[in-house]
């Protein structure tokens, strides 16, 4: 952690960079970290907040009702959030091993490779499984069929476009 403050070592390259682009393209590694922690603060956030506004529109009932809903969701909270890690774990994984086979360097490239995989799948796989729970092969998972307003959000969030 200590290289972070640490003067970059200067490059000679054919064009001159500018010093934001220097501290970027210095150590690949270090610029995947720092984006793969940033984006796990921002995914965690996003999920949570999609995952209480789902909460909120489908809440039915007396306010009693609600609220011993409200208590038992909130009490699912860390145990979503295991089960959302571990399978965006699974998921870096099964991508890390799909980029190699599509090219990725397998022996030199090893870190940025797994970084860029786990930033893969943070971005398609944490958000549905935080909010609708681990994909299954029972009948009971639910179906992203874009006619409600949550599921039109979680299409977003995985693709960046709904129709």
């Amino acid at each position: 952690m200590t290289h972070v403050f640490v003067p970059l070592a200067t490059r000679e390259t054919d064009r001159p960079q500018s010093d934001f682009m220097e501290a970027l393209t210095a150590d690949a590694s270090l610029t995947l970290g720092w984006i793969t922690a940033g984006l796990t603060l921002l995914e965690v956030w996003w999920a949570n907040w999609l995952r209480r506004w789902s909460f909120e529109q489908s809440a039915k009932g007396s306010e009693v009702e609600v609220k011993f809903e409200r208590v038992r969701f909130n009490g699912l909270q860390f145990t979503r959030l295991k089960d959302a890690s571990a399978f965006t774990l699974c998921a870096a994984l099964a991508t890390h091993v799909v980029l190699v086979v599509f090219g990725a360097p397998l022996v030199t490239h090893v870190l940025e490779t797994a970084l860029l995989a786990f930033v893969i799948a943070l971005l398609t796989a944490f958000t549905p499984a935080f909010v609708l729970g681990l994909p299954s092969l029972a009948s009971d998972t639910p179906v992203i069929d874009q006619q409600t307003d949550m599921d039109k959000a979680l299409c977003w969030t995985i693709t960046k476009e709904c129709n």
